[in-house]
């Protein structure tokens, strides 16, 4: 298999439908066996395309503090970087990484690296919030790294409840 060619940059409101369907992909790939599979297979599209439309609007402004970046291969989205303030009233201020996911078919392309280096260059001190059964997502963390604080929550996602664990990088 060649190698992916991707390109990193900032989202755009135009990029709504791609993110949507990246991030519904990308929930079902990542999290098949992790979650119910009927929370999985309700995911919708439309429902994404609608909140990344109001997330990317909201980016436009120009003093938005958090920032959207997606990986594009070859014109189609392959998977996206949101960060903004820490939503964690236990931290210090800082920056939160809200959500990193890349389709299992470029796994391994280094896009989700990629991504990870442009928020880098924005994000000092992070956190973020990774399920506890998410090996593949931790391990990634830990070499970018992150590292377990003791903090954890049980988030409720469509009536599913999951755990969630926080992991903290001090400096890039």
């Amino acid at each position: 298999m060649a190698p992916l060619r991707f390109d990193i940059r900032q989202a755009a409101l135009p990029d709504a439908h791609g993110l949507a369907e990246v991030h519904v992909r990308a929930w079902r790939e990542a999290y098949a066996g992790r979650m119910p599979q009927s929370l999985l297979d309700g995911l919708s599209v439309s429902d994404r395309i609608a909140s990344w439309q109001r997330i990317l609007t909201s980016e436009a402004e120009p003093e938005a503090p958090w920032r959207s970046w997606l990986s594009d291969n070859e014109g189609r989205v392959a998977g996206f970087i949101s960060i903004g303030p820490s939503r964690d009233e236990d931290l210090p201020p800082h920056i939160e990484l809200y959500a990193l996911y890349v389709l299992a078919d470029a796994y391994g392309s280094g896009a989700g690296q990629a991504l990870m280096d442009v928020a880098s260059d924005f994000a000092r001190p992070t956190s973020l919030w990774v399920l506890d059964d998410n090996p593949r997502a931790q391990a990634f963390y830990r070499r970018n790294g992150f590292a377990f604080d003791g903090a954890e929550k049980v988030d409720e996602y469509n009536g599913v409840k999951l755990r969630e664990l926080r992991m903290v990088r001090d400096e890039v």
